[in-house]
């Protein structure tokens, strides 16, 4: 979830820096607000990457603390599926999820644009 967060972040960050590229051509007047919110998305970005930092230190130590417990387990040949296995299908799966949905609407907005230019295309002519 983090990771899709911060994703969503740096998605942010990058349409602020557009709206600043924007406000510096067109001369507008609230520049000093979106030169605010890219740093607090900035901020936000820092924040979450450190969070997922101590995330995945916490889960390489868990990984330690597991792996006595994996190995005696295949010395009695028990059939499992170790925690960091079933945690990367599962987050493959929620990500495929995302993935969908995302592309369902990029389709949606896609279908939009090209019917306005069609539209355009025929007042023009």
């Amino acid at each position: 979830k983090r990771k899709a967060r911060l994703a969503g972040i740096k998605r942010l960050v990058r349409n602020a820096e557009a709206q600043l590229q924007f406000c510096q051509e067109s001369l507008d007047p609230h520049k000093n607000k979106y030169k605010e919110e890219l740093v607090n998305l900035s901020r936000a970005e820092t924040d979450i990457k450190d969070q997922l930092g101590e995330l995945a230190r916490r889960l390489r130590k868990q990984e330690e603390d597991f792996k006595p417990t994996e190995d005696l387990l295949e010395e009695m040949n028990v059939d499992f599926t170790p925690p960091g296995l079933e945690n990367k299908e599962l987050e493959t799966h929620r990500r495929q999820i995302l993935l969908k949905l995302s592309k369902a609407i990029v389709g949606k907005e896609q279908d939009e644009v090209d019917k306005e230019a069609t539209d355009l295309r025929k007042l023009n002519t």
